[in-house]
């Protein structure tokens, strides 16, 4: 369905514009068979013809916009990521330390920063 990518992706008035013109070109098409049945002549075969261009040209352009608006989205995310993806672990050590004959321990703190 011509537009529904773009209504996931969260721009629903660019979807509803891919779907409108998809089907006002069904329209259109509809309209030039009908035409052409009724009159038994050619005089609805141009309408039929501009509608099925119609149909093609706002469904494949459709399925690419809602590629590009998804890439999008999907950078836009993975910089939000990004940003907040800062952590920092602190973990206590405990070591024994052998210094002639006496155990001592040493007591410390280790820093893990991931980003």
């Amino acid at each position: 369905m011509p537009g529904l990518g773009q209504m996931i992706s969260g721009e629903g008035g660019r979807g509803a514009g891919f779907l409108a013109g998809y089907l006002g070109s069904y329209a259109i098409m509809y309209g030039g068979i009908v035409t052409v049945n009724e009159t038994n002549g050619a005089s609805g075969q141009g309408a039929t013809l501009f509608g099925f261009g119609g149909l093609l040209t706002f469904g494949i352009w459709s399925i690419v916009d809602a590629v590009q608006v998804a890439k999008v989205n999907n950078m836009y995310i993975r910089d939000k990521r990004k940003t907040s993806n800062l952590k920092f672990d602190f973990k206590p050590s405990l070591q024994s330390i052998k210094i002639s004959n006496d155990n001592n321990y040493a007591l410390g703190v280790s820093m893990n920063i991931r980003f």
